[in-house]
């Protein structure tokens, strides 16, 4: 599982936003970020992972740090 994430201010925000909810995934909507965790294995990964930040080495993802 990979944590990523999407910032609001993202020209593709609108984009990321219809795949997770099409694909049933998980998100956590904040102001500045929505983010959401994503198997390795998930068919869209891939491609989310191209536009996402990765934040899987984050702590504390509240504070971002």
């Amino acid at each position: 599982m990979k944590h990523l994430c999407i910032y609001t201010k993202d020209p593709q925000f609108a984009t990321v936003l219809n795949i997770l909810k099409n694909h049933a995934i998980a998100v956590s909507i904040h102001i500045n970020r929505t983010r959401f965790k994503i198997s390795t294995d998930h068919p869209m990964y891939s491609y989310l992972a191209l536009i996402c930040k990765d934040i899987s080495h984050e702590t504390d993802h509240a504070l971002g740090v």
